[in-house]
């Protein structure tokens, strides 16, 4: 299915080509290149960056704790009478249920990290990158701007990518992650 669908749209590209009346211009953006340079990219990568590894420092803090923790119970275990053994195996059952919990719990503020940083990218996107490239498309008469990791650039002169930059530049350079 996807291969009859590029080959469609490659034919219908050609056809775009080869008719007289296409008369604009093409250019291509690197969003890589964009991500990594753009000061908007840049604060927003940093923001996550930050939230991400505030949590793996409390990850790794929890964590001794709960080896600390796990160490303490092996060692309670070997010392144990027959009758003492059901009340172990409830404080077992309660740690497990502990770092059960503390792991679904991490994995949902890491969630919560990613939705906000996709809303963001969307944001950026919707309110600011679309914007630009329209402009400059518009400033350098093109009629299509493709993302430089969809097509095959030969002419290095179709990339508008460090105008695109500058020109988001101008427009924003922070965007707050916003992580309920």
């Amino acid at each position: 299915m996807k291969k009859n669908f590029l080959i469609c749209a490659m034919f219908s590209f050609g056809l775009l080509m080869s008719t007289s009346s296409f008369a604009g211009g093409f250019g291509v953006i690197d969003m890589n290149k964009i991500s990594e340079k753009a000061k908007v990219m840049k604060s927003l990568n940093g923001q996550k960056d930050k939230l991400l590894k505030n949590i793996q420092t409390t990850v790794d803090a929890k964590r001794k704790d709960f080896e600390k923790r796990e160490a303490e119970l092996k060692t309670k275990s070997s010392m144990l009478s027959e009758d003492a053994k059901k009340d172990f195996m409830n404080e077992v059952a309660t740690f497990q249920r502990d770092v059960m919990d503390y792991d679904k719990t991490t994995a949902s503020k890491v969630g919560e990290i990613e939705k906000a940083y996709m809303e963001a990218l969307a944001k950026i996107q919707r309110d600011y990158l679309d914007v630009v490239v329209k402009k400059i498309g518009k400033e350098k008469d093109l009629d299509l701007v493709f993302n430089s990791q969809a097509a095959v650039v030969i002419n290095k002169d179709l990339d508008i990518t460090d105008a695109v930059i500058s020109e988001l530049d101008k427009q924003i350079s922070e965007i707050e992650l916003k992580v309920k």
